[in-house]
C-alpha cells in the first residue's frame, strides 16, 4: 500500500545551528514524515517517538506544527476515503493520529466536514457528467451521503447547485 504521506526535503542548518550543534525545527516535523510514510502502520508511531523529537530539536511538536499536523491528519483521511469509505481499521488509525498529533475533536470535526463536502462533491460530478441521475446513481449517492454523516438538506442543496451549474453551462455552450 503506498503511503498518502509526500516526501519532504530537510532544512540545511544554519551557520549559527551548525556552530552549536543544532538543526532547524522545521527538520523535526521532516523527521516525523518520513517515519510515518517507511512505518508498515501509522500506529506504530508512538506519543514516546514524538516527545523525544521534541526533545531532540527543543521544542513543542504539537504546538509548533498543529497546523501541519492537522495538514497530515487530513491528507490521511482523504487517503482512506479514496475507495469513498472509511473502515474500522482507517477509523482505529485516524483516530490514532488525531491522539498523537493532540488534534481536539473541533479541529478534527471540520477536517471531516471539509473533506466529506469535497468527496461528495467530486462524486455529484462524476454522477452528473452524463446530464442525468439514474436510480443506481441516487443510491449511490444516498449511501455516500450517509457514510459521510452528511446531512441531506446540505446534500441535496449541493446537488442543485451543481446542476444549475452544468445547465447554465450548457445553455451558454448553445449559444
Amino acid at each position: 500500500m503506498d503511503s498518502p504521506f509526500h516526501p519532504v526535503t530537510r532544512v540545511r542548518p544554519t551557520m549559527v545551528q551548525r556552530l552549536f550543534g543544532r538543526q532547524p525545527p522545521a527538520n523535526a516535523l521532516v523527521t516525523l514524515i518520513d517515519r510515518l510514510r517507511t512505518a508498515d502502520s501509522v500506529q506504530v508511531v508512538r506519543d514516546a517517538e514524538l516527545d523525544a523529537l521534541g526533545r531532540e530539536y527543543r521544542i513543542d511538536i504539537r504546538t509548533t506544527f498543529h497546523h501541519d499536523l492537522t495538514g497530515l491528519y487530513r491528507e490521511y483521511l482523504v487517503y482512506c476515503l479514496t475507495d469513498r469509505h472509511l473502515s474500522n481499521d482507517e477509523l482505529a488509525d485516524l483516530e490514532h493520529l488525531r491522539s498523537l498529533f493532540g488534534l481536539d475533536a473541533a479541529v478534527v470535526d471540520a477536517v471531516h466536514r471539509t473533506v466529506a463536502r469535497q468527496l461528495y462533491l467530486k462524486s455529484v460530478d462524476e454522477v452528473l457528467a452524463d446530464g442525468a441521475v439514474s436510480s443506481e446513481e441516487r443510491a449511490f449517492l444516498q449511501r455516500l451521503r450517509e457514510d459521510l454523516a452528511i446531512p441531506e438538506a446540505i446534500a441535496e442543496n449541493m446537488l442543485d447547485v451543481k446542476r444549475s451549474q452544468l445547465e447554465a453551462k450548457s445553455r451558454k455552450s448553445r449559444k
